[in-house]
């Protein structure tokens, strides 16, 4: 857990993008298919997403980048929950809901 949150705030080789309605996030791959069977499933599956290792997707930055911080930390986010909430529904991040 302390070097995930070392890769979260440093965010260096970061290798993919998440480019949310407002903003883009960088992040590693290998957390997003550890953390979500959804993003596990769209890396592993030869989609588009997985070839240019960037996705669009219609949440704001801050919103995502609290689930993201979430993946990586641990930490539970505090601001934006029904967007956030939303956000782990869809990417089946079940952990924000315990």
């Amino acid at each position: 857990a302390k070097y995930a949150r070392i890769a979260w705030g440093q965010r260096k080789f970061t290798d993919f993008i998440f480019q949310c309605a407002n903003g883009n996030v960088n992040c590693h791959r290998c957390m997003l298919a550890a953390a979500s069977p959804v993003f596990e499933r769209m890396l592993e599956s030869g989609m588009s997403e997985s070839i240019r290792l960037e996705v669009s997707i219609p949440e704001s930055k801050e919103a995502f980048e609290s689930v993201l911080e979430h993946m990586y930390t641990g930490r539970v986010p505090t601001t934006q929950m029904a967007e956030v909430l939303a956000i782990a529904s869809r990417y089946e991040l079940h952990e924000l809901f315990d």
